[in-house]
């Protein structure tokens, strides 16, 4: 099984957009990449709804470059994803959360194609009536073209603080995530943002990312005592093998931490004053957004 890559656009162009659980540190590693030391210095602010940076890279005598964005509200605010072209996306998750980052990685993913889907949709509506008929014709004649997924790295953060965890809380979540981010083609790099050789190598897997769509050379380490660094082809499933009292992995992660009474934080809705600003057309398509992201979860849990 070959990791997702992308070839990078003729335009020297790329796409990137960070999501994330509440507090995971998507700010604070994004300034590192874009060597913002002023702001880290000053303090980082939680990101509101849908913010927009850019990186430049020069190569030769041609220019790179990298938009980003930075989605806020941890997965309250996937409905704006369709908004944004995405070439690669980065998800980044709370180890100390343990219970629910599976559940949130699957709200990600569901966000992600629901983006995917409605972005095709639109496109297709866009079609003179020549392309629709050269559509008809294509082998692919409906469903969800996995190739147009973007590619998918995933950054568990909080290492510093999970290296604390009991042996079998961190063996049981790392293989939870590992068979995760493998049936999923996604990369999975164990991050501490307090850690400045775990920074380093993240700048490096970003740089490569935002610039190129591919990550760097990186060593393969899976042992739950150390940081989990494992690219997106590096294993199969059955390398990682399922529980073996037939449960799923989800349901192994709530039984480990199910009785951990640690301080969780919690999904809450991100406050943006929308009600002090109400608006009956704009608000009916959110409510449908969430609807419609809402029966896609529901649909993807059944596979």
């Amino acid at each position: 099984m070959s990791g997702m890559t992308i070839s990078r656009p003729s335009s020297g162009e790329m796409h990137v957009c960070f999501m994330g659980s509440l507090s995971s540190g998507k700010t604070t590693l994004l300034n590192h990449f874009l060597g913002r030391t002023d702001e880290r210095a000053s303090g980082v602010k939680p990101t509101v709804a849908l913010e927009y940076t850019y990186a430049r890279k020069d190569e030769g005598a041609s220019k790179i470059v990298s938009h980003i964005h930075e989605l806020g509200g941890g997965t309250q605010l996937l409905h704006l994803l369709p908004v944004i072209k995405c070439d690669v996306a980065i998800i980044m998750l709370n180890l100390m959360e343990g219970s629910t980052v599976l559940t949130q990685l699957d709200a990600f993913y569901a966000g992600l194609q629901a983006a995917v889907e409605q972005r095709q949709k639109q496109e297709n509506s866009s079609n003179n009536s020549n392309a629709a008929t050269a559509a008809e014709t294509s082998p692919i004649k409906s469903g969800l073209v996995e190739s147009s997924l973007p590619v998918l790295c995933i950054f568990p953060t909080h290492w510093d603080e999970a290296i604390n965890l009991e042996s079998e809380e961190r063996r049981i979540l790392s293989r939870a995530l590992r068979w995760w981010a493998c049936r999923h083609s996604a990369s999975l790099i164990y991050l501490s943002t307090k850690d400045r050789s775990s920074l380093s190598l993240a700048k490096n897997v970003l740089n490569s990312l935002c610039f190129e769509g591919t990550l760097p050379t990186l060593r393969h380490s899976v042992d739950h005592a150390l940081p989990i660094l494992a690219c997106a082809g590096s294993e199969e499933l059955d390398d990682i093998g399922m529980p073996g009292d037939g449960s799923t992995w989800q349901e192994m992660v709530q039984k480990a931490f199910g009785k951990r009474d640690s301080k969780v934080v919690t999904q809450e809705r991100v406050d943006l004053e929308w009600t002090k600003f109400k608006e009956h057309a704009i608000d009916s398509i959110r409510q449908q957004k969430d609807e419609e992201l809402q029966r896609k979860r529901r649909e993807d849990r059944r596979y």
